[in-house]
């Protein structure tokens, strides 16, 4: 575990590298930024299977921003749309990068 200077609005901060992963939470809540501001603009779902088709969709965004496939092509190749080009599952996808 090292431990490694930042600097902040309050002065200089330690923060511990533990296991590779940082102290800090700023890619979780870039993560859950377009579920509050969907969540805003929409005053919240209006039924349970709402919710769940919003937090599907937003959750295939994410990881298909994260993985740089295209989320159009995906969905309509989920959706079998003439003319667009084969995107591998997500799952595969993950796994692949994982291997490697």
């Amino acid at each position: 575990m090292q431990v490694e200077p930042i600097q902040s609005d309050r002065g200089p901060r330690f923060v511990r590298d533990w296991c590779g992963h940082r102290a800090y939470s700023d890619g979780a809540e870039r993560d859950i930024r377009a579920h509050v501001t969907q969540r805003k603009i929409s005053f919240g779902a209006r039924s349970e299977s709402g919710l769940a088709a919003g937090d599907a969709c937003l959750g295939a965004l994410k990881t298909c921003n994260k993985l740089g496939v295209s989320y159009w092509d995906y969905l309509r190749d989920r959706l079998e749309v003439s003319g667009v080009p084969n995107v591998p599952r997500l799952a595969d996808l993950i796994a692949q990068r994982a291997a490697t």
